[in-house]
């Protein structure tokens, strides 16, 4: 595979042309014109275009792929070729913090270490505990990182589990080191010509432009039942939800573990009429731990789904467009662990009385507060959500004995009997386990 390498003094709008050396390159047959198109991105012969601020740049492709597995690949996805960050940002955005502003080429300037978030994670005792997300340089992604994008998307079309498909992996070797590591930038081959997200139908869609709005189009009529008409978004929720914990369970069937759940992570295949999986760069692979810890890392993810729902529905502006009556009726909830267990929504159902008691409670304080929390700073409003690693924890505990009817028809790993996970949820939530319990109960 050639590169487009051209010496460090061309210059294309005051951007120097940057230099790549490719580790990895995947058996694609992409024509001679998108290849050159990508490289061009890539080396900054041309600039990256970005659908919205963050650090994946997107490119159409003139000459669309059909794979043999029936995928019409459309669009590359270009992960750690720079960063958009305009000064005055309107809808939907990757970036958080206080970071440099503009168009900007791969940097080692590290992503507003102050925005790293905590997450609720398992560790190799098997114990609950708080986990921190890893430094990140600003409008790239270090070697590793890339790799595990790369890889991932790999195995899992390797286990016809739909994601991304990988294209190549690049080094930008003039860029110097992050705290140690190669910046590099990860291209993914997609079936959807463009990053329209399933979290339209969680959040507020009024930042699409008429293309992203004829895709959502597409989207809601294949999740509408045409015997149940008519329905409105919550129903067109409900059954992406289910579509979305079926997708989970087969890429936790094929031992993966650690995906970032929010539905933006999951896109529109619009000729398979089905999501697939984006996003794979902290995915890890559970023959890489502990034994013991591979089936609570399962669980983890699938709380996370839920977890990650939740955080989007009550938003100020979310509540003040939701009704709670046809959310509760229409549990998404429920959906995602029908998906993923392959039981009737009814039965799945049974099994998330104790989320809504306390995601419920959430809900109504942020209808009562939406209107001064819409000009609150971003981190006091974050103070009226749900407290994340007692969520996680209620949503293991709703699950469990499902999990371990299921998980061997399932193909996934065992957890801990009752008593024993009971106990590790006790030593990790320390008094608010007396809450767990009131609320299981």
């Amino acid at each position: 595979m050639q590169t487009n390498s051209q010496v460090d003094s061309v210059q294309v709008d005051s951007f120097p042309v940057l230099k790549v050396d490719v580790v990895h390159s995947n058996h694609v047959d992409i024509s001679a014109r998108d290849h050159k198109a990508i490289f061009d991105i890539l080396t900054w012969v041309e600039k990256p275009f970005f659908f919205k601020p963050g650090r994946t740049a997107w490119y159409e492709l003139q000459d669309p792929i059909l794979t043999d597995r029936g995928e019409l690949l459309t669009a590359a996805k270009i992960k750690g070729v720079g960063g958009l960050n305009p000064e005055k940002q309107t809808g939907a955005s990757g970036i958080r913090g206080e970071n440099p502003v503009g168009l900007l080429q791969p940097s080692n300037t590290e992503y507003a270490a102050g925005v790293r978030r905590a997450h609720f994670g398992v560790a190799e005792d098997g114990e609950f505990c708080i986990a921190y997300s890893e430094p990140a340089p600003f409008g790239a992604i270090t070697r590793k990182r890339a790799e595990y994008e790369y890889k991932n998307a790999l195995h899992l079309n390797k286990h016809d589990v739909p994601a991304i498909v990988p294209f190549c992996l690049v080094d930008y070797p003039d860029l110097g080191q992050f705290r140690g590591e190669t910046l590099s930038a990860v291209v993914s081959l997609t079936p959807a010509r463009a990053p329209t997200r399933m979290e339209y139908f969680v959040l507020d869609g009024s930042h699409l432009d008429d293309d992203e709005l004829r895709d959502v189009e597409a989207v809601r009529q294949f999740f509408t039942d045409p015997s149940a008409m008519p329905q409105g978004e919550d129903e067109v929720r409900v059954n992406i939800a289910h579509a979305i914990g079926a997708l989970m369970q087969n890429f936790s069937a094929a031992g993966m573990f650690r995906h970032s759940c929010y539905w933006d992570n999951f896109m529109f295949d619009p000729r398979n009429k089905r999501l697939f999986l984006t996003d794979l760069d902290s995915t890890m692979f559970l023959k890489d731990i502990p034994t013991e810890t591979r089936g609570l890392q399962q669980a983890r993810d699938l709380a996370g789904a839920l977890f990650r729902l939740a955080d989007c529905l009550y938003r100020d502006f979310v509540v003040r467009a939701r009704s709670f009556e046809s959310l509760r009726k229409n549990d998404p909830f429920a959906a995602i662990l029908a998906g993923y267990f392959q039981v009737p929504e009814h039965e799945a159902k049974e099994l998330t009385s104790a989320l809504w008691r306390y995601f419920g409670a959430h809900w109504f304080v942020i209808d009562k507060m939406a209107d001064q929390m819409a000009a609150m700073p971003f981190d006091m409003r974050k103070s009226y959500q749900v407290d994340t690693s007692f969520f996680y924890c209620l949503a293991i505990c709703s699950f469990s004995d499902l999990y371990r009817k299921k998980h061997k028809a399932l193909g996934l790993e065992p957890i801990p009997e009752a008593a024993d996970l009971d106990a590790r949820m006790q030593r990790f939530l320390g008094e608010k386990w007396q809450l767990l319990r009131l609320m299981m109960d």
